[in-house]
């Protein structure tokens, strides 16, 4: 049994063995090839993460200025709200040199904030706009297009401002801001004066998301809506 293992093995080994001296040159020209784009992805992956770093570094460095002259507590409103407006050319340095990038959308949205702050509400919208489409299905983007839907808002554009809620509902589903963003919808459907969507919000909140804090405020709005109806 030993002697007929052992020829069985033999066959087969010779059988590969014949295999591979056929094909070796095939074989050898397919592994080059592997290693070839094996060595380009990662050299790449790493381009692009060197590419972040420095874009997130230059993000960095205007974020800080940001943080100063927001906490600033001796500063009024109004000058306060001037210093940022001039920030937002460094902002603006940072799309121009890193277009494409995290760091690009989060500087759009952080100047679309600064011109909210202002009360400029349509250049709010279009650095908002300009922000959710880098990088789209970012942390930055989504936090853009609530800005646009916020904006939409304020210059009494409700239906636009429903239809990018909407868009950020059916984006990011499984985002822990999705609660607030029906909130946000039932309130316009209450400007638009149409109590039976807005209920439908308020109560999907209470029934999908009881954990979080928005369930709460949710029960409070029913409540008023039913004993108002």
């Amino acid at each position: 049994m030993a002697k007929k293992h052992d020829d069985v093995f033999t066959i087969i080994t010779r059988k590969v063995e014949k295999f591979v001296a056929s094909y070796i040159k095939t074989i050898l020209i397919f592994l080059a090839v592997a290693v070839v784009l094996l060595g380009s992805y990662f050299y790449v992956h790493y381009l692009m993460t060197k590419k972040e770093g420095v874009a997130e570094s230059s993000f960095g460095k205007v974020y800080l200025v940001y943080r100063s002259i927001v906490d600033d507590k001796s500063a009024d409103a109004d000058t306060v709200t001037k210093k940022l407006l001039d920030l937002n050319k460094k902002f603006q340095v940072v799309i121009d040199e890193h277009p494409n990038s995290i760091a690009a959308s989060k500087s759009a949205y952080f100047m679309g904030n600064i011109y909210y702050r202002a009360q400029e509400y349509t250049t709010a919208l279009e650095r908002f706009q300009n922000g959710s489409e880098i990088k789209t299905g970012s942390y930055s983007a989504m936090l853009c297009l609530l800005g646009v839907a916020r904006s939409y808002e304020q210059m009494s554009e409700f239906k636009k401002a429903e239809e990018t809620y909407r868009n950020i509902i059916d984006r990011y589903e499984k985002a822990f801001i999705i609660p607030s963003v029906h909130y946000s919808l039932a309130e316009i459907y209450e400007q638009l004066d149409d109590r039976e969507s807005a209920e439908k919000e308020y109560s999907k909140i209470v029934s999908d998301y009881n954990w979080s804090s928005w369930s709460d405020l949710a029960k409070k709005k029913l409540l008023f809506l039913k004993s108002t109806g």
